[in-house]
């Protein structure tokens, strides 16, 4: 029985019972926390995102992990229409695949509105597609959001859709909807919006459904194929969010445009050291008009095992200022939020381990780190990066925590929690080598976890680069006592590529080390230094701590923060980068290497920012950190154990469960990878001979000296 049967029947026999129930059971108020607004806006619609069009949209992640998303969501509008954008990974674009909206204009109960959009129809390669739609008006009742026959799509709609490639990865599609606002009401609020975006794979007969409000996906068991079509299938209104038209009502543009810990790999935990967490946030960094103002920003950092873990199991890093105190971003601006530094204890026990918080992190040195960004009037923004930096010279290994039982907990039908290989910023035609001890193989880069019924699964996870995977990099060795004095390194860079900065060792001071993280700042306030003055101009004029490592294009007439790690797009014009330290903390030895890795800009290093805007201010942009380098990346999903009907055809309910991975950062034996001084710096044998002198010495203030270049 197909599922426009079954919808038959349902509109004959149930359809005039629920009208009659829906006006009592309406509020009219949201019941879920998720807010969305839709800042000022307009594009062509073409099924592809055109950056400079879309540079004032929100823009949501439904899924999250790597350094690139598996699908988001964008969205603005302007006096007459509505505009929405919809991206997800896909292998395989099909007939199946599918986009759907439902959304409310007025806040009346009958007035829910769906739009279901297939955007491979007929022709499914290509771009600028005329897709099929799917047009239904809903009412509530009870406590769900029930649907009539279809219709025709109304006046003013616009739908395109387009295959997109994915530099190595697989395919992905988009779409674009423009909604138009007089054909609901002349005073519309789009007061509840629910989107699911379905990327089937036919093979398999599965369907991912990326979601937002997160975590709400369509489908039954298999003793209710009904209520499992996609066309049908009722909505519950608690899942739905609340979204705005009027700008000023709430900040739609916040977004967090970089975070981590003190290292260059943000999942790296130091035993010894302390460990900061950082976030930059941006309000509407591409916005042109007025803006509403970010009021009450929190950021609050959490941690977790890396691997595929529910919400819900994270734990706080537990430092002070964590979250952070509340603060204002105003439109266009960036600011930096960091908890206080934690150095692990010695003493007591971290969590249900058993073992010290040192002895735990020795043994799981790489984490996961999530940052929950909130707001005033806002819904919670959230990044986490599941990633580690890894050298090729041999098998690298990671061992990702399947958070099973949890996953059962969340879908109590659940099946099996599915892997799929992804790799990105490496031609297709090199093979990689995975092996995944504790999973079946269920298909080429496919892999299955089904023992759901353990709390959790451990994988040995062992990858072997291509041996052909090359790596365009130098390596510099930088002197952190002639820097600190004012002199300079000159780094040779190529005008319009993506260049990766990855230092890596540490500085001196009164000979006692200082790795390259949060250290040096935390020094130079504790000795009461006086600092230099530096910004950072490619982050929105961020202030830069006293004793960075920072980088210029222009003879630091402007400087932008290196840091422990940071991506950059060159401006044409440029054949030369900058280094020095900000002064105010007098190193006076140390060992550092830098080490630069380019690349051309690519669709996956630019991560849908406009390459000829970036270009045209001349100075450079800050990129997603490593997203120019070779990656590897799991994504997962779990089988809810529910179905699906979408047109003819039945398929399993996934959901994401986020990914994680590996960046490749150098290839070759250990003369080919950079100095990592952090590793000899926790070794115990280091930390007895150093006893005592890894506590900050009180300092004078140094003179202030002119700097000069070489």
């Amino acid at each position: 029985m197909t599922s426009a049967t079954l919808t038959r029947r349902f509109l004959l026999s149930r359809g005039s019972v629920f009208a009659l129930a829906a006006a009592a059971a309406w509020s009219g108020q949201a019941a879920a926390a998720d807010r969305i607004g839709f800042p000022n806006g307009s594009a062509v619609i073409d099924g592809v995102a055109n950056p400079a069009e879309w540079a004032n949209s929100f823009q949501f992640y439904l899924e999250d992990g790597a350094t690139v998303a598996a699908a988001y969501m964008r969205g603005m509008a302007d006096g007459n229409f509505v505009y929405l954008y919809f991206e997800a990974e896909d292998p395989i674009f099909e007939p199946h695949d599918a986009v759907m909206l439902v959304f409310n204009p007025d806040n009346a109960p009958a007035s829910f509105k769906k739009l279901i959009v297939y955007p491979c129809s007929g022709v499914c390669p290509g771009t600028n597609l005329t897709p099929q739609t799917d047009w239904r008006s809903g009412n509530v009742v009870g406590s769900n959001v029930q649907w009539g026959g279809p219709s025709a799509l109304p006046a003013g709609f616009e739908v395109k859709s387009s295959a997109l490639s994915n530099g190595g990865a697989g395919g992905r599609f988009g779409v674009e909807v423009k909604i138009p606002k007089a054909s609901f009401s002349s005073v519309p609020t789009f007061n509840r919006m629910f989107a699911n975006v379905v990327a089937a794979d036919g093979p398999n007969l599965s369907a991912v459904q990326y979601s937002w409000p997160a975590g709400a996906t369509i489908g039954a068991d298999e003793n209710d194929v009904f209520f499992g079509s996609l066309d049908t299938a009722p909505v519950p209104v608690a899942r739905l969010g609340e979204a705005t038209l009027n700008a000023a009502s709430f900040p739609a543009g916040l977004q967090i445009t970089g975070f981590g810990n003190s290292g260059a790999d943000p999942t790296r935990i130091s035993w010894s050291g302390p460990n900061t967490f950082y976030v930059t946030a941006a309000n509407s960094p591409g916005a042109v008009g007025p803006v509403a103002a970010a009021n009450g920003v929190t950021a609050r950092f959490l941690i977790n095992n890396i691997g595929l873990n529910p919400a819900w199991t994270w734990t706080d890093v537990p430092v002070g200022n964590n979250p952070t105190a509340a603060q204002t971003i105003l439109a266009r601006q960036y600011m930096a939020l960091h908890a206080n530094p934690w150095t692990l204890s010695n003493v007591g026990t971290w969590q249900t381990s058993g073992k010290t918080q040192v002895q735990f992190f020795m043994d799981n040195p790489h984490q996961c780190i999530r940052v929950d960004l909130d707001y005033t009037g806002g819904s919670t923004i959230s990044r986490f990066w599941n990633m580690t930096f890894v050298s090729v010279n041999s098998p690298f290994e990671v061992e990702p925590q399947i958070a099973t039982g949890a996953w059962r907990k969340a879908y109590p039908k659940a099946r099996a929690v599915m892997l799929r290989e992804v790799f990105l910023n490496a031609p297709r035609d090199l093979k990689w080598k995975s092996d995944f001890a504790g999973a079946k193989a269920a298909g080429t880069n496919r892999w299955i976890v089904d023992d759901m019924e353990r709390p959790t699964v451990r994988l040995k996870t062992s990858v072997l680069a291509p041996a052909r995977l090359e790596l365009p990099g130098k390596q510099y060795k930088l002197d952190p006592a002639a820097l600190s004095r004012g002199r300079l390194t000159d780094i040779a860079v190529t005008p319009g590529s993506v260049v990766t900065l990855l230092p890596d060792g540490y500085a001196t001071i009164a000979r006692a080390p200082f790795a390259l993280s949060g250290g040096a700042s935390l020094l130079a306030r504790a000795a009461r230094l006086r600092p230099e003055r530096v910004v950072d101009g490619l982050r929105g004029n961020a202030a830069v701590p006293a004793g960075a490592l920072i980088g210029s294009f222009d003879g630091f007439r402007t400087s932008f923060a290196i840091g422990t790690g940071t991506t950059v797009l060159v401006p044409k014009t440029s054949r030369k980068l900058q280094v020095r330290f900000a002064g105010g903390v007098p190193y006076d030895g140390g060992n550092v290497m830098l080490q630069a890795i380019a690349a051309d800009p690519s669709g996956i290093a630019l991560n849908g920012l406009d390459l000829g805007r970036m270009r045209a201010v001349g100075r450079g942009a800050i990129l997603p950190l490593a997203n120019n380098l070779p990656t590897h990346i799991v994504r997962g999903t779990v089988d809810t154990g529910t179905f699906v009907w979408i047109r003819d055809k039945k398929f399993r309910v996934a959901a994401p469960a986020g990914s994680y991975g590996a960046v490749v950062r150098s290839i070759g034996g250990q003369s080919g990878a950079p100095l990592d001084i952090r590793q000899l710096l926790e070794r115990p044998e280091f930390l007895r001979q150093m006893q005592g002198r890894l506590q900050p010495l009180p300092l004078p203030r140094p003179r202030p000296r002119p700097l000069q270049p070489n």
